[in-house]
């Protein structure tokens, strides 16, 4: 294992960690920032397969494990949506809120969110996933199941989808709210 490699996982460790603390603890709920995390993910993840070059040999093994592992971000991120919670913000949030604001920031929230233990359980699924299909495709040959691409790729979708679900129930909540 090379220094880089070291590099890698513990960026990834600490990406993890940084997910599950905050879908642990109340968050101020301001979908467009949501949403950075994603774009980011997925942009770097292709970068990171274009120039690494493993994308010009797939084989029908690298498709199958890289299909599966999308199916279960995809299925994982709905259910970390579906299953956040809201409430109103209080004046802790809001005052952590406005410390981490930033010029061009939606207005000020008026809920926070946490998935809390499912969503632990559902990021726990995930990564046994992730890891039994990084040694399966392994033992199969597969170049792509090992890549740091296909990885920030997955979470880009999952981070995608959860949030994709995650707005469309707060916005129903905000309505409900209001009457």
């Amino acid at each position: 294992m090379s220094i880089v490699n070291i590099g890698e996982a513990l960026l990834g460790v600490a990406l993890l960690v940084w997910i599950v603390y905050r879908q642990m603890t109340w968050t101020a709920v301001d979908v467009g920032r949501m949403w950075r995390m994603p774009a980011i993910l997925g942009l770097v993840g292709v970068v990171t397969l274009v120039s690494s070059g493993s994308t010009k040999a797939l084989t029908a093994v690298d498709l199958g494990l890289l299909a599966l592992e999308l199916a279960v971000a995809v299925v994982t991120g709905a259910l970390m949506g579906f299953v956040a919670t809201f409430r109103p913000i209080t004046e802790k949030g809001l005052a952590a809120w406005r410390a981490r604001r930033r010029p061009g920031d939606a207005a000020e929230p008026t809920t926070e969110s946490r998935t809390g233990w499912i969503g632990l359980v559902l990021w726990i699924v995930m990564v046994a996933v992730r890891v039994g299909l990084g040694f399966w495709g392994h033992s199969l040959g597969s170049a792509l199941a090992e890549s740091s691409g296909v990885i920030l790729l997955v979470l880009a979708v999952n981070r995608g989808l959860r949030t994709l679900v995650f707005s469309l129930r707060h916005d129903r909540h905000l309505s409900l709210a209001a009457r």
